[in-house]
């Protein structure tokens, strides 16, 4: 898209999701993941909320998104880095855990 990551970045950290953002700010701008939250688990986890959403008849919009993201990402062998290793997988940049 064009976009500097950077100003990207310091955007999303005045937004809702800002606490987020400024965490893991050093592990995109670094391409270094080491885990706080696995990858793996992340992708256990959107599993088992798609699946409760789905037996519960609640339509989730995102959710599937998520997870074909994340699963992405760990099929390509980022499942031990920290979660946020999928924004690496979807850009296409290069993803270490040090």
């Amino acid at each position: 898209m064009g976009l500097d990551p950077s100003q990207v970045l310091a955007l999303l950290a005045d937004s809702p999701i800002g606490a987020t953002a400024k965490s893991k700010r050093e592990n995109i701008e670094t391409g270094t993941y080491s885990p706080n939250f696995k990858l793996a688990l992340a992708v256990k986890d959107v599993r088992l909320v798609t699946e409760a959403a789905c037996e519960a008849g609640v339509a989730l919009r995102v959710g599937p998104a998520a997870q074909a993201w994340l699963e992405a990402a760990e099929e390509a062998d980022l499942g031990a880095m920290d979660y946020s290793a999928v924004i690496a997988h979807i850009r296409g940049a290069e993803a270490s855990l040090s």
